[in-house]
């Protein structure tokens, strides 16, 4: 059975009554100008208004209902202002049609800005780090600086989890091409999936002390298994593993987005910008010292 797309039963609205309105100014402009010509002459420019609306719609809602529906409307309304006294007719028409054309547009935009609104919202809720409390194991970097672990005391259902599974792809920050390689999960952000495997959430401000005390170093070209390190004015945001890199196309990286699924994407297409420096250490794994580099067998696999 055909699912209804609301989206395109916006768009179809908003097509019909734009090209309507555009329908109804420009035959209103028309008759007008040709108020004194030959009734022939009115009547052809009415008709080329109102297949100028009809094609519009085609085009813009790729529907032949909504086309009949943008042309008929504007059709009606040149017929209400064709009878006595034309001229003032015809100019009140074409005046409803722009206020018409402009207030389609207007309307759509605040719908769609509404709806982004809504989309955002429900993603930053979800996005929430859960309740935590430190690891039950210390870890640390290659120097010994101790690193905060924080393990999730209550971590939510899939259920509950659901918004961070269907909202990314409906958000205009992340890309469409981002392929979902584990499902969301409470236990690890995106540097803990790097530096503990998927089981610990690690913060943002620990994430330059571990490069520095790891041997990382920073790199123009990447290679498989180097991190890509993203920053907002000099602030660490994001952490991901580079997957792989072909000549002439862009770097796909793999990386945790918070307590939200894991996606496998072009680097520079996400909700954390493009500032992005990549980094390379000559040790085996991105894991902290402290913990084996094995996960349990349900944990989602980063850090390699």
């Amino acid at each position: 059975m055909p699912v209804s797309d609301p989206g395109q039963a916006d768009v179809s609205l908003l097509a019909v009554a734009f090209a309507a309105g555009v329908g109804l100014f420009l035959g209103g402009v028309a008759n007008t100008v040709l108020g004194r010509a030959r009734p022939w002459a009115r009547a052809a420019g009415s008709a080329v208004a109102c297949s100028g609306a009809a094609v519009g719609v085609w085009a813009a809602a790729g529907s032949a209902a909504s086309a009949a529906a943008g042309g008929g409307f504007a059709a009606v309304g040149l017929a209400l202002a064709a009878p006595r006294r034309p001229g003032a007719r015809w100019a009140v028409a074409g005046a409803a049609g722009l206020v018409l054309a402009v207030g389609a547009v207007v309307w759509h935009g605040a719908a769609e800005d509404a709806d982004d609104d809504q989309a955002q919202a429900e993603l930053l809720a979800a996005a929430q780090r859960p309740p935590t409390r430190p690891a039950p194991v210390p870890v640390f970097t290659d120097r010994g600086t101790r690193v905060g672990a924080w393990q999730a005391t209550r971590p939510r259902s899939r259920a509950e989890l659901a918004a961070l599974e269907v909202r990314p792809a409906d958000t205009p920050a992340v890309a469409p091409t981002a392929i979902r390689s584990y499902p969301a999960d409470d236990r690890s952000n995106c540097h803990g999936w790097v530096f503990t495997r998927g089981r610990y959430w690690v913060s943002e401000t620990d994430v330059d002390v571990i490069l520095a005390e790891n041997g990382y170093r920073a790199v123009p070209d990447p290679r498989p298994s180097d991190l890509a390190i993203y920053r907002a004015d000099g602030v660490v945001t994001h952490t991901a593993v580079v997957r792989y890199v072909s000549p002439g196309m862009p770097v796909l990286v793999e990386g945790k987005w918070g307590p939200g699924p894991v996606y496998l994407h072009a680097a520079d297409e996400s909700g954390y910008g493009t500032d992005i420096t990549y980094y390379r250490a000559d040790r085996t794994g991105h894991v902290l010292a402290g913990l084996d580099s094995h996960p349990s067998a349900d944990a989602p696999v980063g850090g390699q």
